[in-house]
């Protein structure tokens, strides 16, 4: 509640206005680039909600999947140079190089994400996965 008397030229606030918010607080200690964990609430097709603190929500943009299966339509076919690498590695003991997927995510899972955007004015933040 903010109240000006005219008169006596007085600002009146009241003590939740002049408690920072969680969100305003970790507005201010996180910054664009930062790498941060947080859970996944709710997901999409294309955007999941992360919750990364008390009442602090995000939104993060998946990989469309669209994009997914061409990517690997170019993998699924015969790649010479690719398949020597690995039987050389293999051969001489060491470890096939791994061609390991991330993970896809899920409701409950506790992920680290990194700060695309962070919006004072609005107050919210976009994440994509580190």
């Amino acid at each position: 509640m903010l109240a000006v008397d005219a008169e006596k030229r007085q600002i009146k606030l009241s003590m939740k206005q002049l408690v920072p918010t969680g969100l305003g607080e970790y507005l201010e200690e996180h910054k664009q680039g930062d790498v941060v964990s947080g859970r996944v609430v709710e997901q999409g097709t294309e955007t999941a909600v992360i919750e990364l603190g008390d009442r602090i929500r995000a939104n993060c943009k998946l990989a469309s999947a669209a994009a997914q299966p061409a990517a690997s339509q170019g993998t699924s076919g015969a790649d010479l140079s690719v398949l020597t690498s690995m039987l050389q590695a293999r051969w001489k003991g060491g470890a096939a190089p791994s061609s390991k997927q991330p993970e896809p995510l899920s409701k409950g899972q506790i992920r680290s994400f990194r700060i695309v955007k962070l919006d004072r004015t609005t107050e919210k933040i976009e994440l994509e996965l580190a």
